[in-house]
């Protein structure tokens, strides 16, 4: 957990006025406002000194590395100083290329080479996904892959791109569906409709492509039925799956664009 938007607001700076001060873009700030991607150690500290407070009053978790630069993957600041990325290659021909952050790049490590069978989910940098570990043919994790998440960040209405990306065997191209973001986190008690995608992607991690069929709704409220044995790779964008965001997100928007966006 972290305090970036509460001592933001007690020092009336709007996300795009932090950003920069900060050197980053308005959606990085929206992201660790709402606890969507670890926090760069340089940028932590940019952060305390914008705000002017000290790192651990925004960042209660945040210490020193240790020699190696290693942190536990589920602590909230990255002292890594680089961005990773996962290229994959799945049976079929279809090859993938995720943005992520240090921790999420050793923890598929992990999982693959321990042999993780079924369904594999993380996040990248503007998505949630879901991968079928039973067609991987391989993955390569590259450490400072020359290319910064900063690059690939989308702006103004794009960033509200609730579409759901499903890949099948053989096939190279998505198909794609219009939902409705998620309005609740799963983790407080949420029914199942109204947390969907996240249950959705839950479901697949923990049930694997065993099951026989799976179910969403579309944005027109329309019952979509998939076979998960058939399933390549799922991409959900990380503000319809992630309800802090999507609220950090519809803050940042200015009153023109935000005008007509469905949420």
């Amino acid at each position: 957990m972290n305090n970036v938007a509460r001592y933001r607001a007690k020092a009336k700076l709007s996300q795009r006025a932090l950003s920069a001060m900060v050197g980053v873009s308005q959606q990085t700030i929206q992201r660790i406002e709402a606890e969507a991607q670890t926090v760069r150690f340089e940028t932590a500290m940019a952060l305390a000194g914008a705000l002017k407070v000290g790192p651990r009053t925004l960042f209660p978790e945040i210490g020193p590395p240790n020699r190696r630069g290693d942190h536990k993957p589920d602590e909230t600041i990255d002292y890594s100083g680089c961005s990773h990325a996962l290229k994959i290659r799945f049976a079929g021909g279809l090859a993938k290329y995720y943005s992520v952050n240090a921790a999420t790049a050793r923890r598929v490590r992990s999982a693959l080479a321990n042999g993780v069978q079924g369904f594999l989910a993380f996040d990248t940098d503007r998505e949630a996904v879901v991968v079928n570990c039973g067609k991987l043919l391989w993955t390569t994790v590259l450490s400072d892959p020359g290319v910064d998440v900063e690059e690939h960040e989308a702006v103004g209405e794009a960033v509200l791109d609730c579409r759901l990306k499903l890949y099948f065997d053989g096939e190279p191209d998505a198909h794609e569906f219009e939902v409705e973001p998620d309005q609740v986190d799963i983790a407080d008690d949420a029914a199942e409709r109204d947390a969907e995608l996240q249950w959705l992607l839950t479901t697949l991690e923990a049930t694997g492509d065993d099951q026989e069929a799976m179910t969403f709704v579309d944005a027109e409220g329309e019952e979509v039925i998939f076979s998960p044995g058939r399933l390549t790779v799922l991409e959900a964008p990380l503000v319809a799956v992630r309800p802090k965001l999507l609220a950090a997100v519809m803050e940042g928007l200015g009153e023109d664009e935000a005008e007509g966006v469905r949420v």
